[in-house]
C-alpha cells in the first residue's frame, strides 16, 4: 500500500497557474514583483516614446531689426507660432532675428523650423515601428522565452537611441526612430508579460495600474535629463545609458515558468518555482510532479487556427473589434494630446510636469 501512495506521489498533476497562485499568496509576492517591475522597460519607454518633445523644439528667437519687433508684437496678438513669424515673412537669421544657441535641436541643425510637418512625422515614426513590433514580439517571445526577447529587444532600443548620439540627417534621424518603435514596444510587451505571468491572479489587477504608474515615473526622468542636458545628441546619448541600466535586471532574473514549460524544459521549470516559493518563504513539493499547463492547447495552435477560432466564437470576435477600435480612439486621443504638450506656454519641462501630475492621478 505504501509503494501504491508512493507511485501516486509520483505521477501527481500540478496546474503551474495554481502552483503560482499558491506561492504568491502573500503580500510579499507582490511587493517584490512590483520592485521587479519598476526596474522593467515601462519607464523607459515613456522617456524615448516623448523624447523628440525635447530634442525638436523651436527655441527661443531675440529680434534684431526693427522690423521683426512688429511683426512679433503682431503675430503674438493673435497666437501666431515662431515659424510665421520667422518663415512667412522671410526674416534673416543674425540679421534680423538670432535663435538661443542654449539649447540645440535637430529643428535647427536640419532647417526644419519652416516645416513643422517633418517633424510631426518624426515622433510619429516611433508608431510604425510599434506595429512592426506586434509581429515581431509575437515570433520572438514565442521562440527565445519572454525575459530573453525583451533583453534583446531592449538592447537594439538602447544601440538605436546611442546611435542619434551620431546623426547627421534627418532621414538618419527618422531610421533610428522606427527601430526604437519597432524594439521599445516589442522590449514594452515581453516585460509586461514576463512580469505577468508570475503575478497570482488575484494580483493582477494591482500590477496593469502599477505597470501605467511606471509610465509615468519615465516623466521626471525625462523631464530631468532634457533640462540638465540641452544637448539633443548627447541627450541621445544620456538616455542610452540610462536605457542600459535599467535592462540589467532583464540580464540575470530568470524565464517565466510558464514560457519553460510550454517549451518542454521542465525540469528549468521547476528550479524556477523553487527558487521563486523561496523568495516568497513557501514550501513545494515538485519531485515526481507532472506540471501542466491548461492553456496549452491554444499556445500551441498555428496562427491560422487562431485567427479561425475567433468566426467560431462570436462574442469574442465582437468583443475584440470593440477593443481594438476603442484603443485606436483612445491612443489617438492620449498621443494627439501629448505630443502638442510643448506647444502650451514657455517651458516644456513645466508642460510635462503637469502631464505626469495629470496621468498620476487618472490611473490612481
Amino acid at each position: 500500500m505504501g509503494s501504491g501512495m508512493e507511485m501516486t506521489k509520483k505521477i501527481e498533476k500540478r496546474n503551474i497557474a495554481d502552483l503560482i497562485d499558491e506561492i504568491g499568496s502573500s503580500p510579499t509576492c507582490l511587493s517584490i514583483l512590483l520592485f521587479i517591475a519598476a526596474l522593467g522597460q515601462n519607464s523607459i519607454s515613456c522617456v524615448i516614446v516623448y523624447m523628440t518633445e525635447f530634442i525638436g523644439t523651436v527655441p527661443k528667437f531675440y529680434c534684431l531689426s526693427d522690423r521683426c519687433e512688429t511683426l512679433t508684437t503682431q503675430y503674438d496678438a493673435v497666437g501666431k507660432s515662431v515659424s510665421d513669424v520667422i518663415c512667412k515673412d522671410n526674416l534673416t537669421e543674425n540679421k534680423d532675428f538670432l535663435f538661443d544657441k542654449n539649447t540645440t535641436s535637430y529643428i535647427l541643425d536640419f532647417n526644419l523650423y519652416c516645416d513643422p510637418s517633418k517633424a510631426s512625422l518624426l515622433a510619429s515614426c516611433i508608431f510604425l515601428g510599434s506595429l512592426v513590433s506586434v509581429v515581431v514580439g509575437m515570433y520572438v517571445f514565442d521562440a527565445v522565452g519572454r525575459r530573453r526577447g525583451a533583453a534583446v529587444c531592449a538592447m537594439c532600443s538602447v544601440f538605436a537611441t546611442f546611435l542619434g548620439t551620431f546623426c547627421n540627417s534627418y532621414t538618419y534621424l527618422i531610421v533610428i526612430r522606427i527601430v526604437q518603435g519597432i524594439a521599445l514596444y516589442a522590449s514594452f510587451n515581453g516585460c509586461y508579460v514576463w512580469i505577468l505571468e508570475f503575478i497570482p491572479s488575484k494580483y493582477r489587477i494591482y500590477y496593469n495600474t502599477y505597470s501605467m504608474l511606471m509610465w509615468c515615473a519615465g516623466y521626471p526622468i525625462l523631464i530631468l535629463t532634457a533640462y540638465f542636458i540641452r544637448d539633443w545628441r548627447y541627450l541621445h546619448l544620456a538616455i542610452s545609458i540610462i536605457s542600459l541600466l535599467i535592462t540589467v535586471p532583464l540580464l540575470l532574473l530568470p524565464d517565466s515558468p510558464r514560457f519553460l514549460l510550454s517549451v518542454g524544459k521542465i525540469a528549468e521549470a521547476k528550479r524556477v518555482l523553487k527558487q521563486y516559493a523561496k523568495y516568497m518563504n513557501k514550501s513545494v513539493e515538485l519531485e515526481g510532479a507532472v506540471l501542466y499547463d491548461p492553456n496549452t492547447d491554444s499556445k500551441n495552435s498555428t496562427l491560422r487556427q487562431r485567427v479561425l477560432s475567433f468566426f467560431e466564437h462570436k462574442a469574442m470576435l465582437v468583443e475584440t473589434v470593440v477593443l481594438i477600435w476603442g484603443w485606436l480612439n483612445a491612443s489617438l486621443l492620449y498621443y494627439g494630446l501629448n505630443y502638442g504638450w510643448s506647444s502650451f506656454g514657455d517651458s516644456p519641462y513645466l508642460n510635462y510636469t503637469y502631464v505626469a501630475m495629470g496621468e498620476i492621478a487618472a490611473y490612481l
